[in-house]
């Protein structure tokens, strides 16, 4: 029952390990399949390999898909290419006047009073959230 490659290798090892090898050949060996098992196994054997492999039919398809639909998104007019949007960008006319007074204002005055007024819309929306407006 065992080849002479499979004889070879068994007389490298001692005799307890060439036993041990054998126990667990004959343990592991698949049982030999009927006639009908057989001819029903390679039926579905073969029929699985000639399958037609439509998934990988669809990833190239969806890759370019994907690819032309983002070439469309950035060459459509109207849509800001760049960086991502922040609401620096849309600075509203309170935030444009802290700006003025932040670089035209004179840095080494100290200024007293409330500050609240000065400061720009998103650091008076943290203030407000974090701190309760204090």
């Amino acid at each position: 029952m065992t080849t002479k490659r499979e004889r070879d290798e068994l007389e490298e090892l001692t005799g307890e390990d060439a036993r041990f090898v054998e126990r667990l050949r004959s343990a592991y060996t698949p049982e030999p399949l009927t006639g009908a098992r057989r001819t029903a196994f390679d039926a579905r054997l073969r029929e699985r390999i000639e399958r037609p492999r439509w998934r990988g039919m669809w990833i190239p398809a969806f890759s370019a898909a994907a690819l032309a639909a983002l070439a469309i998104w950035n060459g459509m007019p109207g849509v800001p290419s760049g960086g991502p949007i922040t609401t620096a960008g849309a600075a509203s006319a309170s935030g444009a006047a802290w700006e003025q007074l932040l670089f035209e204002g004179d840095p080494t005055r100290v200024q007293v009073g409330d500050d609240s007024a000065e400061l720009p819309p998103d650091y008076a929306a943290i203030e407000v959230a974090f701190f309760d407006g204090v």
